[in-house]
């Protein structure tokens, strides 16, 4: 709550000019806008950003396969994490693959030598 005062400080700063002559006020004021307009550039900056955690940080990531997938499934490992892996290609340890979608707790992958990856729609 406290923290959105800095986004209000350009306001605030007017305050200046009623408690101080102008002369002394208004380079005050022009530091408070300028370090007020470099905040909201990296605020918007980091608004930009592309998503790096959850669900859709996993989506194109490497993982790899840690036990052989078949149609029952397997396992793969992704940053040192063992999760269940689905695919409908056979894929042996050791394999890379990527993850092209999120079924529940099971990753569904790819092999990376696949030139036609599955829709990354597949997060449910």
């Amino acid at each position: 709550m406290w923290c959105h005062l800095l986004l209000a400080m350009p306001v605030l700063g007017l305050g200046l000019f009623l408690a101080l002559p102008w002369p002394l006020a208004l380079p005050l004021y022009l530091v408070i806008g300028a370090l007020s307009l470099i905040l909201y550039v990296k605020i918007w900056q980091g608004t930009r950003r592309p998503v790096r955690t959850g669900q859709e940080g996993m989506l194109g990531a490497s993982v790899t396969v840690t036990k052989p997938i078949t149609a029952k499934g397997g396992q793969v490992r992704y940053r040192n994490e063992l999760w269940s892996a689905m695919s409908q290609d056979h894929l042996d340890a050791g394999a890379q693959a990527h993850i092209v979608g999120i079924r529940g707790m099971r990753l569904v992958v790819q092999d990376l030598d696949d030139e036609q990856p599955e829709a990354l729609d597949a997060v449910s």
